[in-house]
């Protein structure tokens, strides 16, 4: 419908049912209105074109009066009769505005607005913080839109030769999640590290403790003479927990009535709860408690920062050469694997997917696999004997 728009008429129009609003069209310049919403607000809008109808906002009424509205809507009006597309120009404006931002905020700037944006659901956010960190070093004071993948691509190289091929890996998918928030900010027009060739990266380590070198670790554990290295390397082995989960437990998260293990803060980004053994417990329940952490370090009240001089008196008294204390995760995941199957491995792993302990664990399909083979050649051998047997009888 079409009226005079003034402050009278507008302060009068009555409110809709409809969510998308009620629009009144101005009876004296041609494509201007106001829109009416059902909670009240009152919006200018101009609109114009006939297959699709295009609309531009042009501003909320009250902070806007009728006669500023109109002028406005008279300037965009003119745009159509010379033309030109308000819209495609208003976008025009806002990706220039967002460019020259681009170019005058810097890298560091950026790397640190995106750090604190990410910082509550990223999982691993220390390794995330990490690389940024190292991508700073290099491009911290070039201008976001000034980092070109000639740029990305040298220090990736860089990265390669002096770390690794996974660090290199790492630094680069970091930072391209960084510049692709950036440039769905509209600060920068393309992202600088997609094309980037990665580094192929070896398998992942599969060593496994033999079932004698468990045993012999046991005991080494058992004769360990520091009660809380002792703990940690029985929660490591009897739990299959991480290490940083182990050295960050503290006395709260433990159900011992329930036999429970509640660790607010995984890899997962998730609290999670798993259960333990009754002998666990009782080693951890004999343990002094001094300071909120189980695993008492040389402060009460901080988390213990490795067990590296622990792990090697460990290894030296078990006569194990080589391993390190993730290997006891697999070993682990193996040992359940073989009683109660992978899926139950998976589960007290805390892994969201099979397909990740499938992945990541492979020893555990291959002893499967072996056990599976044991099994039926001693059913053929049984077999060859009975009709062996039979047939003598």
């Amino acid at each position: 419908m079409s009226i005079h728009l003034s402050k009278r008429t507008i302060d009068k129009l009555p409110t809709t049912d409809n969510p998308k609003g009620q629009i009144y069209l101005d009876d004296e310049t041609r494509g201007f209105g106001v829109i009416v919403y059902p909670s009240g607000r009152k919006v200018f809008v101009f609109q114009y074109g006939k297959n699709p109808r295009r609309r531009v906002r042009i501003g909320d009424y009250g902070p806007n009066t009728a006669e500023d509205a109109r002028k406005r809507a008279g300037k965009l009006r003119d745009m159509v009769n010379e033309g030109k597309d308000p819209l495609d120009e208003r976008r025009a404006k806002e990706e220039q505005r967002r460019a020259e931002a681009g170019r005058r905020r810097t890298f560091k700037e950026w790397a640190e607005t995106y750090l604190a944006e990410v910082k509550e659901y990223r999982k691993s956010f220390k390794d995330y913080k990490y690389h940024l960190g190292r991508a700073v070093e290099r491009f911290g004071k070039k201008n976001l839109a000034d980092i070109t993948p000639r740029m990305v691509e040298e220090e990736f190289h860089r990265l390669t030769r002096e770390h690794s091929e996974v660090v290199a890996n790492r630094w680069a998918a970091t930072l391209q999640g960084c510049f692709k928030a950036a440039k769905k900010r509209g600060l920068i027009d393309s992202n600088p590290v997609v094309g980037l060739d990665r580094n192929k990266e070896r398998e992942g380590r599969t060593r496994t403790l033999s079932d004698a070198e468990f045993a012999a670790l046991g005991r080494a554990i058992e004769e360990h003479p520091e009660p809380y290295e002792r703990a940690a390397f029985l929660m490591l082995t009897k739990t299959g927990a991480r290490l940083s989960e182990v050295l960050h437990a503290r006395w709260e998260d433990f159900d011992f009535d329930s036999l429970l293990w509640t660790m607010p803060e995984t890899k997962a980004g998730r609290k999670q709860t798993i259960p333990i053994h009754e002998s666990l417990a009782a080693v951890l329940q004999s343990l002094p408690r001094e300071g909120v952490f189980v695993v008492r370090g040389k402060n009460a009240f901080k988390p213990r920062y490795d067990l590296k001089n622990a792990w090697a008196a460990v290894l030296k008294a078990s006569g194990i050469k080589r391993a390190t204390l993730h290997d006891l995760r697999r070993t682990f995941c193996v040992r359940i694997a073989r009683t109660a199957g992978l899926q139950i491995a998976s589960k007290l792993l805390r892994h969201s997917d099979i397909r990740t302990t499938a992945r990541h664990y492979a020893p555990v399909e291959a002893e499967q696999m072996r056990e599976a083979l044991e099994r039926n050649e001693a059913a053929v051998l049984q077999f060859k004997k009975k009709a062996k047997k039979a047939a003598n009888q």
